[in-house]
């Protein structure tokens, strides 16, 4: 028997606004029809990704590849709120530091999409790609949106995935593996619970068939640990781990490049930030 909590998280994934079709221009399409079109459009350059501290590890990290290998400039967008100072954080997203620690970013996200909103006001940015972020909410109005062509990766539908070009439903958090990297910097894995819609791919295996494009690579049959050889092999913040290798304690990763900047977090009954910050100083030293 499910549950109650398996119940609810198969009522979430079965939404009536839960997308599962891949489309283009409104048509349902196979993930690979999907792929092969988001690449071509993505070769045409002037690329904006909007990505997602919701992303996994390693989801941020072929999101990273993508924009390399098609020269995109990233943007994410902040979302915070009030802590308890208990088990409640300001900070409202999972994975910020995995996206600092991937170089998906390199900075703390912004408020809004505004200076976005400028680019593609002045032509600069003909193709963005949206990965599970309404931006219409975000700084970039319906009437700018119809100025560029659209990507839109995400579990629900709205006003982005609703006018987008190209739709690559995602699979939810409980839906899949992966990981994040919590707010003391370290690394926990996390295991599929329910399985996705039929036919929704994971969305490193659809990333996959898109950067080989970009590429001008073979795809490869894409598994959660062939994916850590690759981010293993290209990101230093992950060298040597593994995906088998991660304990169910999780495991610290150093934060040294990034442990001065402005984290919105407070204290609570699992981080103290002073305390973190005194921790990593005394270990420098040492």
């Amino acid at each position: 028997w499910m549950t109650d909590s398996g119940r609810e998280l198969f009522k979430a994934s079965e939404s009536d606004d839960r997308l599962t079709h891949y489309t283009i221009e409104g048509v349902h399409k196979t993930d690979a029809e999907t792929s092969q079109a988001a690449a071509e459009l993505l070769k045409s350059g002037d690329v904006a990704l909007v990505g997602s501290a919701h992303s996994s590890v390693e989801e941020q990290f072929f999101y990273r590849l993508m924009a390399d290998r098609c020269g995109a400039s990233v943007s994410l967008v902040s979302h915070t709120g009030s802590g308890d100072g208990i088990l409640q954080s300001e900070e409202r997203t999972p994975n910020l530091r995995g996206a600092l620690l991937n170089g998906l970013i390199t900075k703390l996200p912004d408020a809004d999409l505004t200076p976005l909103a400028r680019d593609i006001n002045s032509g600069a940015i003909k193709t963005l790609v949206v990965v599970n972020e309404d931006v219409t909410k975000l700084g970039i109005s319906s009437e700018l949106l119809a100025k560029v062509k659209v990507v839109y990766f995400g579990t629900h539908a709205n006003e982005v995935s609703q006018v987008a070009n190209i739709v690559c439903p995602s699979l939810m958090v409980y839906e899949k593996d992966g990981s994040f990297v919590n707010q003391s910097f370290r690394l926990q894995k996390f295991k599929a619970a329910v399985p996705g819609p039929r036919g929704i791919q994971s969305d490193i295996t659809v990333l996959e068939k898109i950067v080989a494009v970009l590429g001008d690579e073979k795809p490869t049959a894409l598994t959660i640990d062939v994916a850590w050889e690759r981010i293993v092999d290209k990101m230093s913040a992950f060298e040597g781990l593994s995906w088998r290798g991660i304990t169910d304690e999780g495991i610290a990763l150093d934060p040294a490049q990034f442990v001065d900047l402005p984290f919105v977090e407070t204290k609570n009954l699992k981080f103290d930030p002073v305390a973190f910050k005194e921790a990593q100083a005394a270990s420098t030293e040492a």
